[in-house]
């Protein structure tokens, strides 16, 4: 209510200016200057008269005041109506000081009331701020119980995290280490496996070789046999056809040539060539004649010497 008061003080003393005002300035717009006196020089000049009309000169001078009058009136009725309006202005004012006095009881018993309920709200506010500190201490409280069981909730959780990490980790150890030994038997098995099987490759690297060597052997023999074979079958050829030749009158001697022989299963000769000849065609003639007398052909005691062809060299002096 207070506020209210004081706004409507305010109004009436703005409503009292304006109308001071406007009063000022109708007295002030009041034309109250005197014509200033002529000029001392002017009077002392002679007149130049001028000739006019006296009925115009009195139709003019009663315009004029005609003027003022209506001018005049016009000014009473301005100040009639601006006292008008001050006399209101005054009533208004000599209200509004009544109505400013009802305001001040009223303002006083409504600052009382003011007081006496901004006590009222201080000790609510007390009240409260009493409340709300026994719930702050009371939600700390609860806060800080939660935050221990919190805390020996992630204890424990830790604890538990701990062992069952402990746990794995010994489980993956274990793990680890049983991998290790099959790991490690695997590579021993791997490392016997291979020492075994180059034992095995050096046995029969051995075995071959003693094969090898053996066979060498048997082979050399083989072939000694086979070599004395050979020189007996041609001993043999060699003796037939000599015994079969006839050696021609005045023949040199040194003389040798080399036959190319074809003979069938049964040694039995089919063609004769002259491989290489002795330089003397009655030798190369002679030893000739002497191998187709001597047909059939010996023949060798291992059926696997017998060949088809045979390159026979003569010499009658061996």
């Amino acid at each position: 209510m207070k506020p209210v008061a004081a706004g409507t003080l305010r109004a009436g003393f703005y409503s009292l200016l304006i109308h001071l005002g406007l009063l000022g300035l109708l007295v002030f717009s009041l034309d109250w200057k005197v014509p200033p006196p002529m000029p001392a020089s002017s009077q002392s000049q002679p007149i130049q008269a001028v000739a006019m009309d006296e009925a115009q000169v009195a139709i003019e001078l009663k315009r004029l005041r005609a003027t003022e009058v209506k001018k005049k009136k016009q000014q009473s009725a301005r100040l009639k109506k601006l006292e008008k309006k001050a006399r209101a202005a005054e009533k208004r004012r000599k209200a509004e000081e009544k109505k400013l006095v009802q305001l001040k009881k009223k303002l006083a018993t409504e600052k009382k009331q003011a007081a006496a309920a901004r006590k009222k709200v201080a000790q609510r506010k007390a009240e409260e701020k009493k409340r709300l500190a026994r719930e702050k201490q009371k939600i700390a409280l609860e806060k800080k119980r939660k935050a221990e069981v919190a805390l020996k909730k992630e204890t424990l959780r830790k604890a538990e995290e701990k062992k069952r990490l402990a746990a794995e980790e010994r489980k993956r150890k274990l793990a680890q280490q049983k991998k290790q030994k099959a790991e490690a038997a695997r590579k021993a098995a791997e490392q016997k496996k291979k020492a075994e099987a180059a034992r095995l490759k050096a046995e029969q690297r051995a075995r071959q070789e003693q094969f090898a060597k053996e066979q060498r052997v048997l082979d050399e023999r083989r072939q000694t046999l086979l070599n004395r074979a050979r020189s007996e079958y041609n001993e043999r050829i060699r003796a037939k056809v000599t015994r079969h030749w006839i050696r021609p009158a005045g023949l040199p001697g040194g003389l040798k040539n080399t036959l190319r022989v074809e003979q069938i299963p049964g040694g039995e000769v089919v063609s004769i060539r002259i491989q290489k000849s002795s330089g003397n065609l009655a030798f190369d003639r002679s030893v000739e004649a002497a191998v187709r007398k001597a047909s059939p052909l010996p023949l060798p005691r291992d059926p696997s010497l017998f060949d088809r062809v045979l390159m026979i060299t003569f010499d009658p002096e061996q």
